[in-house]
Formats: structure tokens, sequence, C-alpha cells
């Protein structure tokens, strides 16, 4: 059965290492540290990893 994880690292790298988050001018993005946005991002990677992904197979079985 395949099997799926969301690519946090990757998403985590562009928000701090290519857009500098908590370095923009924007209010609140100063917040924004790379653990808080691991937690941010990785509760939606376990949803779809979990229950979101395995609902693909059933579809790709019967069709639509």
């Amino acid at each position: 059965m395949p099997s799926y994880s969301a690519p946090i690292k990757d998403q985590q790298f562009i928000l701090h290492d290519v857009l500098r988050l908590q370095e923009c001018d924007i209010p609140g993005h100063s917040d924004l540290d790379p653990d808080f946005t691991a937690a941010i991002l990785g509760e939606p990677g376990k949803l779809t990893g979990k229950v979101m992904a395995p609902l693909n197979i059933v579809g790709d079985q019967e069709g639509c």
C-alpha cells in the first residue's frame, strides 16, 4: 500500500531559508519561528497521510 508523508522539511526550508519569514516587516511574522511553523504544518500533514491518502486507493480501484 502506498504511503504519503507531507513535505514539511521542504516547506520549512521555503518559509525560513528562502522567504526569511521571521525577517519580514509584516506584523506577527516575527513570532513564526521554525518550531512553531513545524507544529502548524505537522498536523495537516498527519491528516493527509492518515486520512486522505488511503481514500485515494479506494477511488483508484473503483473509479468514479
